[in-house]
Parts: C-alpha cells; structure tokens; sequence
C-alpha cells in the first residue's frame, strides 16, 4: 500500500491535490506557499506537529431519479483542519471552503467570477473514534476564531455557534459583498 500523503510545512495533503508548493518570504517571514490542483491557493507559517493540521479535497456526488430521468451532481469543497494564520484565495468557480478549528485565517472570496462561494467555519470537535473522515488522533478541540473572509456579492459565510440548537440554528449566516469576522 502507497502512502499518498505528503507534509508541507507541517500540514498534511494528498499528493494528488497538490499543484505545486514552495516556500516564499513575505514581510521578512518564510511561509509555505501551495497551489492545489483546483486553483485554491494557501500561505501560511509552518504548523505545529501536535496541532495535525490538513488540507483535504473532497468530492461529493449524488444523483436524483424522477420520472424524466437521472440527474447527476458532482462537487468538490475544501476541507481545512487546525490550521493557524493561514492565508486562502478562492478560484474563479463556485468554491466551498469548511475551516474546522482554525484560528487568524483570511479568505479572499472576492474574486468578480460570477459564481457563488460558500465558506463554513465551526470548531473541530473530535470524539476520538477513528473513521475514514477522522483526521485526529487526540480528543483536543480546536476553536474557530478570529477568521475573516472578504467576500463578493452572492458569496455566503456561515459561522458555526457558540451554543447551536434546532431553536437558535446552528451558524449565523453572512450573504454579500464585505468583509465577515469571526470573533
């Protein structure tokens, strides 16, 4: 069995999604710089081991049959995991961004593509049970915070809350051009 992950900065990828990477210096700090296949571009400082950061790219598909026939959907997002002072710039198609414990990162939405972006923040809770989506092994929970997207008209950010209930919901919802903090 190949291992298909590799380590940039202190970050796990699947090689697979990953154009290119290299490491660049911005304001007198070197800071990883990675190109993932998809066009997504992420800068950020090296990472903790501890922390497990990672970037994952993940296809959904689904199908509706009705009596006209069988419709077929395929989506990818982007998956961050723990990931601290990172820097992410969209692409210039529908983009779906979910950042699970991560904290001080910037997301440029804004681009004028025409197509509408979505951006998810929630913190990273992990029960400790190992299943194909669990990228953790420790129990810690990782806190979303301090995150900002700058976003363009029809883009939408959904901040996951402190309490959620099916009474209040489970994020607050940001549509439209501006910029959206996460406190």
């Amino acid at each position: 069995m190949t291992d298909n992950n590799i380590n940039i900065g202190g970050v796990r990828f699947n090689k697979q999604d990953v154009q290119k990477s290299e490491v660049i210096k911005q304001d007198g700090k070197e800071l990883n710089s990675v190109f993932l296949n998809n066009g997504t571009k992420v800068v950020y400082p090296n990472q903790a081991e501890k922390n497990e950061s990672c970037v994952e790219v993940k296809k959904h598909s689904s199908q509706v049959t009705n009596k006209y026939g069988t419709i077929h959907h395929t989506s990818k997002s982007v998956d961050f995991y723990r990931l601290n002072g990172a820097e992410v710039t969209g692409t210039d198609e529908s983009d779906t961004y979910k950042f699970n414990g991560c904290r001080n990162t910037k997301v440029d939405m804004s681009q004028d593509d025409g197509h509408l972006d979505l951006v998810e923040f929630y913190d990273d809770v992990n029960s400790g049970r190992k299943s194909e989506h669990t990228h953790s092994n420790t129990n810690k929970v990782f806190v979303s915070g301090n995150n900002e997207v700058k976003q363009n008209k029809g883009d939408t950010t959904l901040i996951g809350r402190d309490n959620p209930s099916f009474w209040n919901g489970y994020y607050d919802v940001h549509k439209g051009k501006g910029r959206v903090k996460e406190d």
